[in-house]
């Protein structure tokens, strides 16, 4: 016995329904008997008007979705709660309009959960859908009730590249709290699937100049989190998570990071937190006064939240690349790190005698410019080897080379290092000291600005968790 599709059922129940209104409506309209008075007449006439109204606005909302299933070839009997799956390439809007801001485009086969709607907006209806990275209003004609689309993905609102990492397990029923689209990465999967970022950059001969004017430029840039033992992300794609029990159970952490949430001075406060069930990566990188900030607490191991420009760059075209960073002395067990890497290279790694397991050691191709591992050192590393000369650390007693930055978050220094085309870079150290070294920037490469966490609150609660960046420029 075949079944009536449930949208057909619904639209013909309105339609009687509005049939019998309408007879209702001409019924009263009529002459009214001697013994009814005429506003209780015009009473019930008001009445069914209001009806009617409701009527029309219903069915032309089921209209609308009559012409989009008619355009798509798919049926649009959604309700909030509903799992939908996206048919095409779809767009995701900040409103239910064509003119709403673009906040990404899904690839096909997207999974979300229906939590608004429906809305009619121009020639389309609309529904507001909770995706795995993104919420935000689909036109129904793409979308369709599905409980088995496959693995969700994200590409860039640019329509950017495709994901061509390895395939893995999928999302079970023994997954705990984690978030919905989920990779889940097997014990025999390559290396590459733990380390590799998900999205590309795309190559650029022209300068790249951040300065973050007007809490801008976050567009600009990727940026992902990484927990040892549990697994990573990268915003807009699905979480990568590996390891046992605790991946999925119990592992996380709450701090605060400078600046609250009205952007106050560096020592007011937000609360942040991070765990395998919400890796909360759009937080943990925020804006304040011109400048962009990176934040990890102690999230139970070894953490690492980066940005990365969009672009990836050439030797034969980019000589330099520059930043501003403070140098606020955050205890032994955080540090930064500016890794210029080969294209495509690791960015879940470490200097290679602090590498363990899921944490590969940079490629020996990339050069490294930071002041850890373990804080308050200077490291100017090529070929997997540490240059600096000088023994002095940037925040250490009567010695340190900066007691003043040492003390004051305010107080961002600009680090600099210049390929000089003769198999040396010449590296500038927070303006305090300059040294020219071996080695040389890779033919391609990208550059990945690292917030490094070894269970920072391990020794004891530090005077904070954040770093202030700005004015980033490859040229």
């Amino acid at each position: 016995m075949r079944t009536i599709p449930t949208s057909i059922t619904k639209r013909s129940a309105i339609l009687a329904i509005g049939l019998v209104l309408v007879s209702g409506l001409f019924l009263y309209t009529r002459p009214v008997a001697a013994e009814t008075t005429s506003t209780d007449a015009q009473g019930q006439i008001a009445l069914l008007q209001k009806l009617i109204k409701t009527l029309q606005e219903r069915l032309a909302v089921l209209l609308n979705g009559s012409a989009a299933e008619n355009k798509s070839g798919h049926d649009h009997a959604l309700h909030v709660g509903h799992t939908v799956g996206t048919t095409d390439t779809l767009k995701v809007r900040g409103n239910p309009s064509v003119s709403g801001d673009l906040l990404a485009v899904l690839k096909p086969n997207t999974r979300g959960s229906v939590v608004d709607g429906p809305k009619s907006a121009d020639g389309y209806v609309w529904w507001k859908i909770a995706y795995p990275s993104v919420t935000g209003w689909s036109a129904a004609n793409w979308l369709k009730a599905d409980e088995h689309a496959e693995e969700p993905g994200t590409v860039a609102a640019d329509d950017g590249p495709d994901n061509d990492t390895p395939k893995h397990e999928h999302k079970d029923e023994d997954t705990g709290d984690a978030p919905p689209g989920t990779v889940w990465i097997g014990e025999n999967a390559s290396q590459n699937a733990r380390t590799l970022p998900n999205s590309k950059t795309v190559a650029t001969s022209a300068p790249f100049i951040e300065l973050f004017t007007g809490n801008t430029g976050k567009v600009n840039f990727r940026f992902g989190v990484f927990h040892a033992g549990v697994g990573f992300q990268e915003l807009g794609y699905p979480a990568r998570i590996w390891g046992d029990g605790n991946a999925q159970n119990g592992h996380g952490g709450h701090w605060t990071a400078d600046h609250d949430m009205n952007c106050g001075t560096p020592a007011t406060q937000r609360p942040l937190s991070s765990s395998a069930s919400d890796f909360n990566i759009d937080e943990i990188f925020f804006l304040c006064k011109d400048h962009i900030m990176s934040s990890m607490g102690d999230v139970d191991g070894y953490s690492i939240a980066w940005f990365s420009p969009k672009n990836s760059f050439s030797r034969a075209t980019h000589k330099t690349v520059s930043w501003d960073v403070n140098v606020t002395d955050l205890f032994g067990r955080q540090w930064w790190e500016v890794a210029i890497v080969p294209k495509g290279g690791h960015v879940v790694a470490t200097i290679e005698w602090n590498s363990r397991g899921d944490l590969l050691p940079y490629d020996n191709a990339s050069v490294i410019i930071g002041n850890g591992p373990f804080g308050g050192g200077v490291n100017m590393i090529t070929k997997g080897e540490n240059h600096y000369e000088d023994w002095r650390p940037i925040c250490d007693g009567d010695f340190a080379l900066d007691p003043v930055g040492c003390k004051d978050k305010m107080i961002r220094r600009p680090f600099s290092v210049i390929d000089n085309g003769n198999g040396t870079l010449t590296v500038n150290y927070a303006g305090l000291y300059t040294q020219t070294i071996p080695g040389k920037f890779p033919e391609e490469f990208d550059i990945y600005f690292t917030d490094h966490n070894y269970t920072p609150d391990k020794d004891g609660k530090p005077v904070g968790h954040t770093w202030h960046w700005d004015s980033i420029r490859v040229e």
